[in-house]
């Protein structure tokens, strides 16, 4: 067996080292940014409402962010209910309900209004 000088061994050592800490940073980097998969009444909802892709993904940010990536319309943070995580105020003024649809059409007409500074998840 032939002995290996010590310089290479450094080197596949600091590459062995390099690759491990790239594969490492590329996990983390996925799992921080995958979410759960939006249910299909959820995102035929938003894509009803939302005309452009850009409202849409933006929305889908919203409601990920503000249901703690559970995305259901039942989510509750004291006053705030449903997948956007809308007041009191604002469900009585813009017509809330139990369904995706009906959460997501109330939002709509609240984000025509004010644009997306209610949520402070936008």
């Amino acid at each position: 067996m032939r002995h290996i000088p010590a310089r290479i061994q450094r080197r596949v050592l600091f590459l062995a080292v390099v690759l491990l800490v790239a594969g490492c940073m590329l996990l983390l980097t996925q799992s921080a940014d995958s979410r759960p998969r939006v249910p299909a009444p959820v995102f035929r909802a938003v894509r009803a409402q939302w005309p452009t892709r850009a409202e849409r993904v933006k929305a889908f940010d919203v409601i990920a962010c503000e249901t703690g990536n559970t995305y259901s319309t039942r989510a509750r943070n004291g006053q705030y209910l449903g997948l956007f995580q809308m007041g009191a105020y604002a469900r009585a003024r813009y017509g809330h309900g139990p369904t995706p649809s009906r959460q997501a059409r109330a939002a709509h007409a609240y984000y025509l209004d004010a644009g997306w500074s209610p949520w402070t998840c936008a």
